[in-house]
């Protein structure tokens, strides 16, 4: 598997590199249509994330995507311009991009999160569908344990809220079977199980 490149970093002290954003612009300025402009682009968009100018940093970083011709990168700039969009208060443009990086199923480092975030911002306008198949779609493919307990119970929550129990009832149990759930965790399949034996008449 590909590694991420996670140049969005919040340690990063934007005030001891002026030199080097005036270099990445110079690059940008004097070769607007080049790999090397898509590569400053991205840097440029980094600082101006670390320096919370949101929408600068996803205008930069969808300049780096229109550029390059390395699917990685592409997918990377795709992913921080959703994070800058979410953090400017772009909810829809930001579910959007998420949604575009998730699209791509395989090489793809960023798809679990973006599918959580995708699963989120669903969620919070309202969309439990759409948010529940991100949900599957992280079921259907994450290794790791306590990701996958998250989804099968937050996607039980919802398939409970669509009265679809039954199914909810196996994402609880498929939950609580994972060695590496957390402890604090357990709590909310528990009683999902309870609450679903109770609304069947297994008391």
């Amino acid at each position: 598997a590909r590694q991420r490149l996670d140049v969005v970093d919040p340690h990063l002290k934007t005030e001891q590199n002026d030199e080097a954003r005036r270099a990445y612009s110079e690059v940008v300025s004097r070769f607007p249509r080049s790999e090397s402009a898509a590569s400053a682009n991205y840097r440029l968009g980094a600082f101006a994330y670390n320096a919370r100018e949101f929408l600068r940093a996803a205008a930069c970083f969808e300049s780096c995507e229109k550029l390059t011709t390395d699917p990685l990168v592409k997918l990377a700039c795709t992913y921080n311009r959703a994070l800058a969009l979410k953090q400017a208060g772009q909810q829809k443009a930001a579910l959007a991009a998420f949604k575009a990086v998730a699209a791509t199923k395989t090489d793809n480092p960023y798809r679990e999160t973006a599918l959580s975030e995708h699963a989120a911002g669903a969620l919070q306008a309202g969309n439990k569908e759409e948010a529940l198949d991100a949900f599957n779609g992280i079921i259907a493919t994450t290794k790791d344990d306590a990701i996958l307990g998250d989804a099968l119970i937050k996607a039980g929550l919802i398939l409970n809220e669509l009265g679809k129990s039954e199914t909810a009832l196996r994402n609880f149990k498929r939950a609580l079977d994972l060695r590496d759930l957390p402890r604090e965790t357990r709590a909310v399949p528990v009683f999902g199980l309870i609450q679903g034996s109770y609304s069947r008449g297994d008391y």
